[in-house]
C-alpha cells in the first residue's frame, strides 16, 4: 500500500490524517475530533517525510497525539524508510 494511503487509513475514532505534497517530501496533517461538536478540528502539521526515503521528522504538534496513534505513524514512516516504498 502507498504510504499516503496507509497514513490516511489509520483507524482511530479521535484522529484523522491527511498527507500533502511538498517539493521535498510529504507533510502529515492531523485532525482531532472535537468533544463538543463531534467535528474534526485541525491540530496541525505533525510529521514531515522525505520523498527519497532518506528520513522523517516529527514536528511540534506530534506531542499532542495519543501514544498509540504516534506508534502507528512512526511504524509507517519506519517501514517506508526500510523498504523505500513508493508514495
Amino acid at each position: 500500500m502507498l504510504i499516503k494511503q496507509e497514513i490516511q487509513a489509520i483507524q482511530d475514532p479521535d484522529y484523522k490524517f491527511t498527507v500533502e505534497h511538498t517539493p521535498t517530501g510529504w507533510l502529515v496533517i492531523c485532525y482531532k475530533k472535537d468533544e463538543m461538536t463531534g467535528f474534526f478540528r485541525r491540530i496541525g502539521k505533525v510529521m514531515n517525510i522525505s520523498r527519497n526515503s532518506t528520513g522523517f521528522k516529527s514536528l511540534k504538534k506530534f506531542k499532542s497525539i495519543r501514544k498509540e496513534v504516534k506508534i502507528k505513524l512512526l511504524q509507517i514512516a519506519c517501514n517506508y524508510m526500510d523498504e523505500g516504498v513508493s508514495v
